[in-house]
This record gives structure tokens, C-alpha cells and sequence, in this order.
């Protein structure tokens, strides 16, 4: 992946963290801007280019975390709490059914991301 597509699927990925992680505005910029940091930290470790994630350019500029340590237990955090959203909401993991592919759980997704509601499952979709 190069190019716009990376840009692309590392701006879903952050709007889709940042809009069902935060529960206020100020909170999910911070998600979104933290989430974007960290996605380009882990780019340079796989292409290489950080050695040590404590000389990561990206991690010194960080308004929010001071150390390598901190970025990963905020992280690990969000991932806890995605985890938690998805395994508790029954309406959410139906989408991820037989009968509803994943494309259409994306999609419902974004449109409640671009629609600035909450996320649910219309009445009638298939439930696990």
C-alpha cells in the first residue's frame, strides 16, 4: 500500500477509533491525533527507519506521551476498551455475521461517523 490508499486507511482507522472511543470532542481529537502519531511510529519500525523507538522523531514531537512506555499503555487502553465495546454490544457483533460480511459492517460504520450519530444496528438485521 502506498501513497493516498495508506493515507486513506490511516484516516478511517483513526475517525473510526477516535469517534467510538472518545466521549467528548477534546477526547477523541486526542484519540485521532495520538492514533495518527502512532500509526506513523509503527510504519517507520516496520520500513525500518527507527531502530529505537526512543529516538522516534515522532515520539519526541508528542504532545502526549514522553516515552515509549506511556504511548503503549494509552494504546493498549483504547484497544482494551474497543475490545470491551465490541464483545458487550450483541446489535454491534451481529454485524460481523454470515449475513451481514464485513463490508457492511464498514459501511454502517462510517455512515454513522459522517451522519455524527451514535453507532446501532438497524431493527431486523440478523443478531449472533
Amino acid at each position: 500500500m502506498y501513497g493516498k490508499e495508506l493515507q486513506d486507511l490511516t484516516y478511517r482507522f483513526t475517525m473510526r477509533a477516535a469517534k467510538h472511543l472518545g466521549k467528548s470532542s477534546d477526547d477523541r481529537w486526542k484519540i485521532y491525533d495520538c492514533l495518527t502519531d502512532a500509526y506513523k511510529i509503527r510504519s517507520n519500525i516496520v520500513h525500518g527507519s527507527i531502530n529505537n523507538l526512543e529516538e522516534s522523531k515522532h515520539l519526541k514531537k508528542s504532545k502526549y506521551w514522553s516515552s515509549p512506555t506511556e504511548m503503549l499503555q494509552e494504546l493498549s487502553g483504547w484497544l482494551r476498551q474497543a475490545l470491551q465495546l465490541f464483545l458487550m454490544d450483541r446489535e454491534l457483533r451481529s454485524l460481523l455475521t454470515v449475513n451481514n460480511p464485513k463490508k457492511h459492517f464498514w459501511a454502517k460504520l462510517d455512515e454513522s461517523i459522517a451522519r455524527g450519530e451514535d453507532f446501532s444496528v438497524a431493527e431486523g438485521e440478523t443478531e449472533i
